[in-house]
């Protein structure tokens, strides 16, 4: 089968993560996106993340289970060392040699994929898809990446374009701590709203966090 991977620290998850993975089904007739949430990312230290594992994990899961063919792997959020993608996908691949596996990358993470660990072993092991959104950068800029990388790692890298969704997980963070739950409310699916609610997420002050480029 051929299977979607969507990785990323979802603090907390939001309708934009779970557009791609539903385009992603259709554009690339997979069987299946697998949400992997990161336990210990490389890219993050542990006190710029807003809730636990246990928690985010519990968000994806209320977010995606009525949603068809998507399901949330556990697989990373069980690690406590350092997650690489380049190990994950390897890990993947001897565990489910009978499936294909597409890594679902934002734009920003196709222009530093190169400063990753081990990246060609990476783009050996799986078919990269690349999102693209107008408000970012450049159509021709994410096209010129993808065939210089394509090249360089004799890699399959193929472009997703996706409708603009106004928030990232970052601002949504934002206006909870700030009470301004009204622009946040429409991007959050109702279970992982009223989980953050009844948990009193995110509503310490925001000043430790690392505002950064994400998925969505």
């Amino acid at each position: 089968m051929n299977i979607g991977i969507l990785g990323g620290t979802f603090d907390p998850i939001h309708k934009g993560h779970i557009a791609i993975a539903t385009q992603a089904l259709q554009a690339f007739s997979l069987a299946e996106i697998w949400f992997l949430p990161n336990g210990n990312p490389p890219h993050k230290s542990q006190d710029t993340i807003g809730a636990t594992i246990k928690q985010r994990l519990q968000m994806v899961e209320d977010a995606i289970c009525a949603i068809p063919c998507c399901k949330m792997v556990d697989y990373e959020a069980r690690r406590s060392e350092v997650s690489y993608s380049y190990a994950t996908i390897a890990s993947f691949r001897s565990l489910y040699p009978e499936h294909t596996f597409y890594f679902i990358v934002g734009a920003d993470s196709l222009f530093a994929l190169e400063k990753w660990k081990h990246p060609d072993l990476f783009l050996k092991d799986c078919i990269l898809i690349a999102t693209y959104r107008d408000d970012k950068r450049n159509k021709e800029d994410i096209q010129y990446k993808i065939d210089d990388l394509s090249r360089k790692y004799q890699a399959t890298i193929k472009l997703l374009e996706m409708p603009l969704i106004p928030i990232s997980s970052y601002e949504i963070r934002q206006d909870i701590y700030d009470n301004k739950w009204e622009r946040s409310e429409p991007y959050l699916h109702a279970n992982t709203l009223q989980y953050i609610r009844e948990n009193n997420l995110y509503k310490e002050s925001l000043c430790k966090y690392e505002r950064r480029s994400e998925l969505t």
